[in-house]
């Protein structure tokens, strides 16, 4: 019994480190302008075009005008936000911008910097990573949606997905905006 137990006790172990090892691993350093530019802007805005040339009269995404090639390019969205999030939510550091940039509408006064951002991101980081875990948990909601081909999911994520920006934008990007 005893040789039992030890061998179950390994082979979890051994189970275990395999999961792990098959895990995506996290980057060292996040870059945040990066992942905006070039993964999570890029498919929102695909998203919603997508869904939004798929709405029927009443204004509902309809699976009837949903083409194979939208289901498919629907899919790499849902990962691609879900694997650049994730990134922004386990990376060892985060920084705003590579050194030197500008960020989107910096320059007029009270418009932030890549500085300001980065001290936001600093003074809450915490905030800032369950930020980018709830839009990881979103990219991967697209991506059960599109795999189940469930319209109404897909619609629901891709109208919640504009909240989750938004929501990271009011504490990251434009704190001192006036409402």
């Amino acid at each position: 019994m005893k040789n039992l137990r030890i061998h179950s006790a390994l082979a979890l172990l051994l189970a275990g480190s395999a999961i792990a090892a098959d895990a995506p691993k996290a980057p060292a350093t996040a870059n945040v302008q990066i992942a905006m530019l070039t993964q999570v802007n890029l498919q929102g805005t695909a998203l919603w075009d997508i869904t939004n040339n798929a709405m029927d009269d009443a204004g509902n995404v309809s699976a009837k005008l949903l083409k194979p090639t939208d289901w498919t390019k629907l899919l790499a969205i849902g990962k691609s936000l879900e694997q650049g999030a994730r990134d922004l939510a386990r990376a060892k550091t985060i920084v705003s911008a590579p050194p030197g940039a500008k960020i989107a509408d910096e320059g007029p006064p009270g418009v932030a910097k890549a500085a300001d951002v980065q001290r936001y991101i600093d003074a809450a980081n915490g905030t800032f990573r369950s930020r980018a875990a709830a839009l990881e948990k979103t990219g991967a909601g697209i991506v059960a949606a599109v795999q189940k081909h469930d319209v109404k999911a897909l619609e629901n994520l891709a109208n919640h997905l504009d909240a989750v920006c938004e929501d990271c934008h009011k504490q990251f990007w434009y704190p001192n905006q006036k409402k």
